[in-house]
């Protein structure tokens, strides 16, 4: 079997969708400037990753065994595609961000758009599943990988010219963000509903809710999986400062909006080195140790923001750079380190838990871990909260503290690369022509 033409095209089409409404960077600035509440603003990842998440474990239980999936992704792209296009229509109407109309819009649709990406999600992996034989995967998914991270750029640089100075201004430049993206996931409906779903071939088994539940006096005994979800739950934890790094730089230190197009050009770009590094260092470390660079770096993170207002006053500094411009380099640097962590751990979660995990567990183990991380990421919120009564600084300090704990915590993941080293015997064999003991045994 071979992917259709159109299969293969979607999954770009939709990531230049959800790049223009990018969860970490550009919502949290809209969301900013309609309010001063920075609970509102923790409200957005909320969405965007917590009920994109647990909506999965729902989805698969109501379409697993099913026969045809492609009519459950078609609707949830034409609700995601209406869910958008309703909040540019409004943005555009209301035309100002004094107008509460426009917050209100915005959290309603985008919980509908989150809500349907997540299940979405499921479907699709089904689709694939049924459509790209077992030969054509890896070429699949690498071509994906390359083209989506191409779109993502231009998306990035279509939100810089959009935010920038010399664009419409603000709300309306993310009007036509949104208006955009509604483009781009109406293009990607199409091609999904033009799509022939072959009838035959078995859909990739997905973690429903009933699995997810069976298998947690299992999980809670297992202590390989307990160390692995607490390290999880950290990272989680110290990525709920994630949007608000962005807002501090342009609510505190005067960054202009528009240069947040242009960390979204950086995060991606950062983000596909991150992926493509874990390759070698899998290679050397295992898993294990990737890990631990994706903690190494969720500690630096917050660190480089906590310099950023002392690195502004500095006389070497400010006698080379303005005070916006330099601010503005530094916290690319701040988005280039968060970018190099997400794609170093992305790929890394799922190949450790692989290695951890039971074979007749791994479904259930992988749906309760989602589950878990879904609800972590409501700690946004909470994120928010502080930020209104301590302000940013007491938050980075806090995510800094928490990722130094996870890196202590990733030393005690258990080691899935140990290597066995062989006897005096078996090198003495190998070199006399015979064949050494297996040294598993």
């Amino acid at each position: 079997m071979v992917a259709h033409g159109s299969w293969r095209r979607r999954p770009w089409v939709m990531v230049a969708a959800d790049t223009l409404v990018q969860a970490t960077l550009i919502l949290p600035v809209f969301v900013a400037r309609l309010t001063d509440s920075n609970t509102l603003v923790g409200m957005v990842p909320a969405l965007g990753i917590g009920v994109w998440g647990l909506v999965r474990l729902p989805a698969a239980t109501i379409t697993q065994g099913r026969r045809r999936q492609l009519p459950w992704a078609t609707t949830a792209a034409l609700v995601r595609m209406a869910a958008m296009g309703l909040l540019a229509y409004v943005a555009l109407d209301v035309g100002t961000g004094d107008d509460p109309r426009l917050l209100r819009a915005f959290f309603i649709c985008y919980g509908a758009y989150a809500v349907a990406g997540g299940f979405a999600a499921v479907p699709a992996v089904a689709v694939i599943a049924k459509t790209i034989s077992d030969d054509g995967r890896v070429q699949f998914f690498r071509q994906r990988t390359v083209w989506s991270a191409v779109l993502a750029i231009v998306a990035g640089v279509v939100a810089a010219r959009l935010l920038g100075d010399a664009g419409p201004g603000l709300p309306r430049g993310f009007a036509l963000l949104f208006l955009a993206s509604t483009v781009c996931l109406a293009a990607a409906s199409f091609l999904i509903a033009s799509m022939r779903e072959p009838w035959r071939g078995s859909p990739a088994r997905q973690p429903t809710v009933g699995e997810t539940l069976r298998v947690l006096p299992a999980a809670a005994a297992d202590p390989n999986y307990r160390r692995f979800v607490g390290f999880r739950l950290l990272l989680a934890l110290a990525a709920a400062a994630d949007p608000f790094y962005v807002v501090y730089a342009v609510r505190e230190v005067g960054v202009s909006a528009g240069v947040i197009g242009v960390y979204v050009v950086v995060l991606v770009a950062a983000r596909t080195v991150g992926r493509a590094a874990r390759g070698p260092l899998a290679d050397r470390q295992g898993d294990r140790g990737v890990l631990q660079v994706a903690a190494l770096l969720r500690l630096v993170v917050p660190l480089i923001a906590l310099l950023v207002p002392y690195a502004l006053d500095a006389e070497v500094a400010a006698s080379r750079f303005d005070d916006q411009r330099l601010a503005a380099i530094l916290f690319g640097v701040v988005v280039a380190a968060l970018g190099l962590a997400i794609g170093v751990q992305e790929r890394a979660n799922f190949a450790y838990l692989l290695d951890i995990a039971p074979g007749a567990r791994r479904l259930g183990y992988a749906g309760l871990t989602n589950a878990l991380l879904g609800v972590a990421a409501f700690a946004s919120l909470l994120a928010g909260a502080g930020v209104d009564r301590q302000g940013f600084r007491a938050l980075f300090l806090a995510a800094a503290a928490v990722g130094l704990v996870a890196v202590f915590a990733s030393g005690a993941l258990t080691d899935t690369n140990i290597r066995a080293r062989p006897t005096a015997a078996a090198w003495r064999l190998r070199r006399a022509g015979g064949q050494a003991p297996d040294p598993r045994r």
